[in-house]
């Protein structure tokens, strides 16, 4: 929504001379009895940002408001501004997470191939797995029974 100033189209600092003139130049070209009803609107809109603007009281009080919105309207922006910083830093936060389970994903793959080359080279039938607490074996037999290799996983 534009000031009473943009309305007008002058200057925050314009003397009541200027206000005026701004003021009856707009009112003949949007009042109701020129022809263009459909301007009306904008021609209350003038008429109260001239009321506002000539009495010298109203002014500083509609000066005084207007500074606050557009301290809230920077505030606002600030705050906006703040919480999409914000969100980017969550993003970026989750990150190490990120790459940890793509760390975990690969060591993981890395096992399923070694397992499979493990199998293709001994045989399934001789590699099997074997459950104790807290840890998870693998059992590699040997040729002659006698002998095998244990790779431990686990604590």
């Amino acid at each position: 929504m534009p000031t009473y100033y943009e309305l007008l189209g002058i200057p925050v600092d314009a003397t009541p001379p200027e206000i005026k003139r701004a003021y009856r130049q707009l009112a003949r070209q949007y009042h109701p009895d020129s022809g263009n009803t459909t301007d009306s609107v904008q021609f209350v809109a003038i008429t109260e940002a001239y009321q506002t603007l000539i009495d010298e009281n109203l002014r500083a009080v509609y000066d005084r408001q207007l500074k606050v919105q557009q301290a809230q309207a920077a505030y606002d922006r600030a705050r906006d501004m703040v919480a999409q910083r914000s969100t980017q830093r969550e993003r970026h936060e989750l990150r190490p997470f990120y790459w940890m389970l793509i760390g975990f994903v690969i060591f993981f793959f890395i096992m399923l191939i070694a397992l499979a080359i493990i199998m293709i080279e001994y045989g399934p039938e001789r590699v099997r797995m074997q459950n104790e607490p807290n840890s998870v074996n693998w059992i590699i037999e040997s040729e002659d029974d006698s002998n095998f290799y244990r790779y431990k996983f686990g604590t």
